[in-house]
Parts: C-alpha cells; sequence; structure tokens
C-alpha cells in the first residue's frame, strides 16, 4: 500500500515537471536550429571572403606589373589628348592646346608615376611636316630626329602611299638610332601602335609607348612618344600606382574592404595589417 502510494507521488511529481519539459524543448531546438544556420551563414560569408580576398590579390598583383601600369596610364593620356585636339585643334589655338596638355600629364603621369620623358607631335597634313609642340624637358638632343621618327611611324602604319622609298630609307635609319635597336623599325611602326615596347633611348633601357590620332576637321595627326628607364623605381612605382587604384576601386564598392600594407622595398617587414583604404591620405 505504501510502495503504491510512493509510485503514485512519483509519477505526480514527473507528470507535474512535463509541461516544463516540453516548454523548453521548442526552445532548446530553436536555438540549437539558429546556431546551425547562423554557422552557415557564417561559414557562407567566409568562403566569399575568401573568394574576394584571393580575386582582389590576383588583380592588385596582376594590377602592379609596370607594363600593365604603363599601358593603362598612357591611354588615359592618349583620351584626354583626344579631347583636348577635339577643343583646340584651330592654327590660333596652339598655346591653349599646350597648356592643356601640360596640365593633364603633370596630372595623369604623378607621383608614384616614375622620372620619365613625355614628347607630342603635330603632323601636318598640307605639307608633310611635324611639329614637336610639347615636351615635359629640355635636354633633347634633336628635334629633328624626334620629329622625323614620329613621322616615320605615323606614315608607315597609316601605308602611306605618298611616302618616298627614300624618305623611307632616311626615316628608318633615324628611328633605328633614336630607339638604339637592330630590328627592322618598320615592324615597330606597323605592330607596336600603343602598345608597350621597349627601346634603348640615350643608351639606356627604356619602356616606349607611342600612338597617335588624325584630327577630321584639319586632317592633321596629333601623337605622342612616352619613354620610361627600366629600373627597379619602376618596379616600386608599379605597386603603389596598383595600390592607389586599389583605394579608388574601394571608394565605388557598397561594402567596407579592411587595406593592408605590403613591402614593398628589401628590409621594410612582412606584411601588416592597417586601416582601411577610406583613411590612407590622397
Amino acid at each position: 500500500m505504501t510502495a503504491d502510494f510512493n509510485n503514485k507521488k512519483i509519477m505526480l511529481n514527473q507528470n507535474r515537471y512535463l509541461p516544463i519539459i516540453l516548454w523548453l524543448f521548442p526552445l532548446l531546438l530553436l536555438n540549437i536550429g539558429w546556431w546551425v544556420f547562423s554557422y552557415i551563414d557564417y561559414r557562407w560569408i567566409k568562403t566569399d571572403w575568401i573568394e574576394q580576398s584571393n580575386q582582389e590579390a590576383v588583380l592588385l598583383s596582376a594590377s602592379s606589373d609596370f607594363n600593365y601600369c604603363v599601358g593603362k596610364i598612357s591611354g588615359s593620356f592618349f583620351a584626354d589628348l583626344k579631347s583636348g585636339i577635339e577643343s583646340f585643334s584651330r592654327v590660333n589655338q596652339k598655346e591653349q592646346l599646350q597648356k592643356y596638355i601640360e596640365s593633364r600629364a603633370n596630372y595623369i603621369f604623378r607621383f608614384p608615376f616614375p622620372e620619365h620623358n613625355l614628347f607630342v607631335f603635330k603632323f601636318l597634313a598640307n605639307n608633310k611636316k611635324t611639329e614637336l609642340i610639347y615636351s615635359n624637358t629640355d635636354q633633347i638632343i634633336s628635334r629633328t630626329a624626334l620629329s622625323k621618327t614620329f613621322e616615320y611611324l605615323v606614315r608607315m602604319n597609316l601605308s602611306d602611299e605618298s611616302y618616298s622609298d627614300e624618305a623611307k630609307k632616311s626615316g628608318a635609319k633615324i628611328t633605328n638610332i633614336f630607339l638604339g635597336g637592330e630590328s627592322d623599325p618598320s615592324v615597330m611602326a606597323e605592330t607596336q601602335r600603343g602598345k608597350v615596347s621597349y627601346s634603348l633611348y640615350q643608351y639606356k633601357p627604356h619602356f616606349f609607348i607611342w600612338d597617335y590620332i588624325q584630327d577630321v576637321k584639319s586632317g592633321d595627326t596629333f601623337g605622342f612618344f612616352l619613354l620610361i628607364e627600366n629600373s627597379k623605381e619602376a618596379d616600386d612605382a608599379g605597386r603603389l600606382i596598383a595600390l592607389r587604384e586599389q583605394r579608388y576601386l574601394q571608394k565605388n564598392k557598397d561594402k567596407r574592404f579592411l587595406g593592408a600594407f605590403i613591402p614593398l622595398f628589401a628590409g621594410y617587414g612582412g606584411v601588416v595589417a592597417s586601416e582601411d583604404f577610406s583613411k590612407i591620405p590622397e
């Protein structure tokens, strides 16, 4: 009798806790489910971060190559030169065009772009003469040699039928002296327009890029030579330019990305964390 009473009392006590257990069980399941889904969401976000970081690292590595930097930045200058020609192509606007070119060149080829030689030419359609209308240096060996080289590259690239054989031979010789090479200069004229190539300018290895545009109104041809000495300074500049471009890319994105410093020079330590790019000065 006593045993039955005790058993009933135990069962009654157990049944008393049953509503509490049934109330806590769904909360426990909700907590477990929340943790599982939060973990899955975290894993997806982390995977997305890793993929984006890898993409940014690959982009930074590729864009830090100085060949890439020269091609991209000279392309920006060419686009601005085209705009300037469209605005100041008349004869009486020569001084305005020169000031415009100087202004845009100073901005586009600003630090950390290394020291360079920039020459801008105008090839007159009416008398087939070439003028050097802008240069960022006074140390020019020969204006005539520069002008003849530009004329040769342009007329060969255009397959100008009025370009005589004698003039071609003279232009090829001057171009070879200017570029410091032994190869056929016609190859440079026909295939390397707007592409980064190499020359031995003033007996030193240089990156070299040239391009031109024809003015529809006057028929005159405008173009430029850009020469940068191939040195360690150029390699360092490529990395700095890539970091500067990375900052501009970050500004155009909705998400906030953290930046980092990477070693640019030997002996300056490893990679260290930094503030985000928005706090890095111009």
